[in-house]
């Protein structure tokens, strides 16, 4: 199988269970988001689009999406502290602005050597430890497994990050926010 097909279905299957865990309980959420993954496979545009558009999904996104789902469901994960979250949208922003040259130095272009993606494998494992994020721990080290065999991407940067994670990143920190603000509007 595919790997962007295998992540793309991962991903709608999330975007479905999100969606549907609005309005309805776990297991009806659980259902439609495989309908929903099941949906994007059999419409004949819907599933082409969206790898044209988020393609290459990496290892990250579709990670986040499961560790989310299973976080929801089966399994006890450690939630992100708002300084992780800060911290990814900052570093992503940076790294985005800086591959389309806003800045002189482009870092995508270190992605293809072995010192940048060693480098940021060794801080990601350390930062990942520390803050007891297991999950994204082992997408990390999956991703450099890969990268380091040649597999899926020849830049390693392609693997860890997706330039929808500053979307994704602003949208967390914005509910955390109106989570404390009706906890403390409660409270009062």
């Amino acid at each position: 199988m595919n790997f962007d097909l295998l992540a793309w279905l991962i991903i709608a299957f999330w975007i479905g269970f999100r969606v549907a865990l609005t309005v309805s309980q776990l297991k009806v959420a659980l259902g439609l988001g495989v309908v929903v993954a099941v949906a994007s496979l059999v419409l004949p545009s819907v599933m082409p689009l969206m790898v044209a558009i988020l393609a290459p999904f990496g290892f990250l996104l579709p990670a986040l999406a499961l560790r989310d789902v299973l976080g929801r469901t089966w399994i006890e994960i450690a939630p992100f502290h708002t300084l992780d979250v800060i911290l990814v949208l900052i570093v992503s922003t940076l790294f985005i602005a800086a591959s389309i040259g806003v800045f002189t130095v482009d870092p995508y272009r270190m992605g293809y050597g072995p010192l940048a993606p060693a480098v940021v494998t060794l801080v990601g494992i350390l930062w990942t430890l520390w803050r007891r994020h297991f999950f994204i721990l082992a997408t990390l080290l999956a991703a450099q497994i890969t990268w380091t065999f040649g597999y899926l991407s020849t830049n390693f940067f392609d693997l860890i990050l997706h330039a929808i994670l500053v979307p994704v990143c602003v949208i967390w920190l914005i509910k955390r926010k109106l989570v404390e603000i009706s906890r403390h509007a409660r409270s009062v």
